[in-house]
């Protein structure tokens, strides 16, 4: 037999052939290390919830509870409502889960509306033209101030109190931490109820 020739040239690419078929699964393999802890979760309430006034399951049960004289304006603190008695000059602070009475207060003449700003409840006194920020934990006023005459309407918006007055057809912007009058803007039609 004589030597060896050269290598010829490469020959065309053939026709791809037909897909195989599926293996059968592998065993699972080991389980794997347990990751680390996650951050603790928000404890309590959110307080940008405040202004929704829906931090629980509404009740749906009818039931009646013993307050004081003309009760005129309503708060919920997450646990309990707070009731503005105007002619007793007085608010209550009855647990919403039974009813349970758990203080009247003192804050001021005729009491007309009630706000929750996340520790203290704002109690208006329309015929003292005063607003009273009263320790929602245990009722004591820490402190009242005066707004415009013949107020009307109360409200926290997750930063300022806000006080609208009859009256002056005014609205009062407030400061939470010391009851400082921010600014008064007038109203073009009356604010009351």
């Amino acid at each position: 037999a004589g030597d060896t020739g050269a290598t010829g040239a490469a020959g065309a690419q053939g026709p791809k052939g037909n897909t195989g078929a599926k293996g059968d699964t592998g065993a699972a393999g080991a389980k794997g290390a347990t990751g680390p802890q996650g951050p603790a979760g928000v404890s309590g309430y959110n307080p940008l919830q405040i202004a929704t006034r829906r931090w629980y399951a509404a009740s749906q049960n009818g039931q009646t509870f013993a307050v004081g004289g003309g009760p005129a304006g309503l708060a919920f603190d997450g646990a309990n409502i707070w009731v503005a008695n105007f002619w007793n000059w007085t608010i209550n602070r009855v647990r919403a889960s039974d009813g349970a009475d758990l203080g009247t207060f003192v804050v001021g003449a005729n009491p007309i509306a009630l706000a929750y700003d996340g520790a203290n409840i704002w109690a208006l006194n329309q015929s003292a033209s005063t607003v009273a920020k009263v320790q929602a934990s245990d009722g004591v006023v820490l402190d009242t101030y005066n707004v415009e005459f013949w107020p009307c309407a109360i409200c926290f918006d997750g930063t300022y109190i806000w006080v609208a007055s009859r009256a002056n057809c005014n609205l009062s912007k407030l400061r939470v931490s010391n009851g400082e009058n921010l600014g008064t803007m007038g109203l073009v039609v009356n604010p009351g109820p």
